[in-house]
């Protein structure tokens, strides 16, 4: 009910800076090791030297990366295609990522097994945004390929930057997939769905 889809977009464009006319390709994350920056930022110069209309939007939950990460961006010569927004309140995130028109979720855990889910997805899917996402173990688990978004295989600099320009170019795949992505948080991700599957063959065991 919080993370729900808003055409209301405009406004949060003009406050936070962002040209009505961008892409945007949003990424809300803690940025830990596992996120690869360095390797985000190939994927950032791969893409816009493909298109010019697309923008990036770094959304940093953790406010000690902030500033690392803005070293890295610059060091890279990317700051005219990246914004970067630091600890947004919980109550405010619906409206950022709303903005957005794609949103990705980038890891790369180099052979080391990665942890089991991460809330954001959830989140993602949830506001009606397609996703572009790494293939890895469990991270991942509500991305479904080419239904919801499109999974690329860690280390794929190419394959993920593919996969956000054929996004950015396909205004029907993005409202399709994030379409698809709304009803899938909906009708299988939330609390009381997931309560469901447990209580339920406990009553059938009862019943019998």
């Amino acid at each position: 009910s919080v993370f729900k889809p808003s055409k209301n977009i405009i406004s949060t464009r003009q406050k936070y800076s962002i040209n009505e006319d961008k892409i945007i390709v949003g990424m809300a994350s803690s940025f830990r090791w596992y996120n690869d920056e360095g390797e985000l930022c190939k994927i950032i110069r791969s893409t816009v030297n493909k298109s010019c209309k697309i923008k990036f939007l770094l959304i940093v939950g953790d406010k000690r990366r902030v500033k690392p990460i803005k070293n890295l961006i610059n060091t890279n010569n990317l700051e005219s295609h990246t914004k970067i927004l630091d600890q947004i309140p919980f109550n405010k995130m619906s409206r950022v990522l709303n903005m957005c028109d794609i949103l990705i979720s980038h890891f790369n855990f180099h052979r080391v097994w990665p942890h089991n889910c991460s809330i954001k997805h959830l989140e993602y899917l949830a506001v009606g945004k397609p996703v572009v996402a790494t293939n890895a173990g469990y991270v991942n688990f509500a991305i479904e390929n080419n239904v919801n978004g499109i999974l690329i295989e860690e280390g794929d600099v190419k394959g993920f930057s593919d996969a956000i320009l054929k996004l950015a170019s396909d205004r029907e795949m993005r409202e399709t997939y994030g379409t698809n992505g709304r009803k899938k948080a909906v009708n299988e991700l939330t609390w009381y769905r997931n309560v469901d599957k447990f209580v339920q063959p406990l009553f059938r065991i009862q019943s019998n």
